[in-house]
């Protein structure tokens, strides 16, 4: 047994079958909501626990949300491209990537170059993209990544420019937004370097009191930044200000799971905040667990998943216990992005 309530092997078993036996319900197939997410998850766990019946629900899962989608059910083309590539690069699964998407892997990319110029708002193509540039090694598509983040830093700056005469909390709520969106965007694509111009506008937009602390943003600053003492300060500062203005009580499961992932990587600075944090996600005895953990979880998402419910949270426990090494963290990084 743990320092905590129950063991780490009580506790997935717990939300496993929480997953297990409510997936064959679920009318969703997308990536967030919906099977598709599921089945990502349970490779996972699978390849973790050891066991062919979580792979065989896995698979089935995925089987299912391909023939629902050559039925004509709506999924987003990028959502299966994404969890092909991932369950692919990471020999969840033994498939020929090509023989399963190319025809939607050719559309797609044709759809994504007929969108520049490229804003923020195109960061979510990120994930795909660097994952099929690991897996093909083609220069085009790790070139048209970097187009897109070269595209939101200029619109970033834009924005940037605009709030100096607008100076609407609006405005700043976005800006932060999309910027925290493109600094993890960016820590997918190997090699990508941020211009300091646009960590400087961050910092600008802090010393004046404009944005809050979030450990994220302070946490991506300090790893990008490695050589630039004042950036890499200043980014350990914002990790450990927002550390102690952190309200669990308020958090939702999913900002929960990703601050404890990222903190994870730090344990050795973080070990209390981790435990406090883990405190409420593990007490596996308590007969209200599963009313606990479902009342963090936003009415507007399913309770079991991969975005802001059980699977989600399945998912940080398989990290946690295992504790996975850098290239593992390259890896999980693309679930908890």
């Amino acid at each position: 047994m743990s320092k905590h309530l129950c063991s780490y092997s009580l506790i997935i078993k717990k939300l496993l079958e929480a997953v297990l036996l409510n997936a064959g319900a679920i009318d969703s197939i997308n990536l967030n909501t919906g099977k598709l997410g599921l089945s990502l998850c349970l490779f996972e766990v699978a390849k973790c626990v050891n066991d062919e019946l979580v792979e065989d629900t896995a698979f089935n899962l995925l089987q299912e949300v391909l023939a629902l989608r050559q039925k004509g059910k709506k999924v987003k083309p990028m959502e299966i491209g994404f969890v092909l590539l991932y369950l692919i690069e990471n020999r969840l699964i033994e498939a020929d990537f090509d023989e399963l998407f190319k025809e939607d892997t050719e559309r797609l990319l044709s759809a994504i170059r007929a969108l520049s110029p490229y804003s923020e708002v195109y960061l979510d193509f990120i994930p795909f993209l660097s994952l099929l540039w690991k897996l093909k090694k083609e220069s085009a598509t790790r070139q048209l990544a970097v187009e897109i983040l070269d595209g939101s830093v200029l619109s970033l700056e834009h924005q940037f420019n605009r709030m100096q005469t607008t100076r609407t909390t609006s405005d700043i709520q976005k800006w932060e937004s999309s910027f925290e969106h493109y600094l993890k965007a960016s820590s997918l694509v190997d090699d990508y370097t941020i211009p300091l111009s646009t960590l400087e506008y961050y910092v600008a937009l802090y010393q004046q009191g404009r944005i809050p602390n979030r450990f994220a943003t302070g946490f991506y600053i300090e790893k990008f930044v490695p050589n630039n003492k004042k950036l890499h300060s200043f980014g350990k500062m914002i990790q450990e200000y927002a550390v102690q203005n952190t309200y669990p009580d308020i958090q939702t499961l999913d900002q929960r799971v990703n601050l404890l992932y990222l903190l994870k990587q730090k344990e050795s600075i973080y070990k209390t905040q981790i435990e406090q944090l883990e405190s409420a996600l593990f007490d596996c005895d308590d007969s209200m667990y599963e009313k606990q953990i479902a009342r963090m979880i936003p009415l507007t998402q399913s309770i079991i998943g991969y975005e802001a419910g059980i699977a989600r949270l399945l998912l940080y426990w398989i990290y946690a216990e295992n504790l996975y090494t850098q290239q593992d963290y390259k890896r999980f990084q693309y679930i908890f992005i």
